[in-house]
C-alpha cells in the first residue's frame, strides 16, 4: 500500500484506493451535489490515476477505510 493511500470509494461497481485528503474531498463535494439535487461530476485522484465521477440522487458510492494486511 502507498503511503497515505487508506480509504476505498466504491461507485459504479468499482473501487477507487485513495488517501485521507481525497477521500474527505471527494465526500465534501458530494454531500454539496446531493443538497442540491444536481447531477455532478467531482474529481477523485486515486492509486491509478484521476476519475470524474457522476454523482446523483440515484448513484450510490461507499467511502470505507482500507484494511491493512497483516504479516
Amino acid at each position: 500500500m502507498e503511503r497515505g493511500e487508506a480509504w476505498i470509494v466504491s461507485h459504479g461497481g468499482r473501487e477507487y484506493v485513495t488517501s485521507d485528503e481525497m477521500a474527505r474531498i471527494f465526500l465534501s463535494q458530494a454531500e454539496r451535489a446531493l443538497r442540491t439535487g444536481e447531477p455532478t461530476l467531482v474529481v477523485l485522484r486515486h492509486t491509478k490515476g484521476v476519475e470524474l465521477v457522476l454523482v446523483t440522487d440515484e448513484a450510490s458510492f461507499t467511502i470505507t477505510r482500507r484494511q491493512l494486511a497483516h504479516h
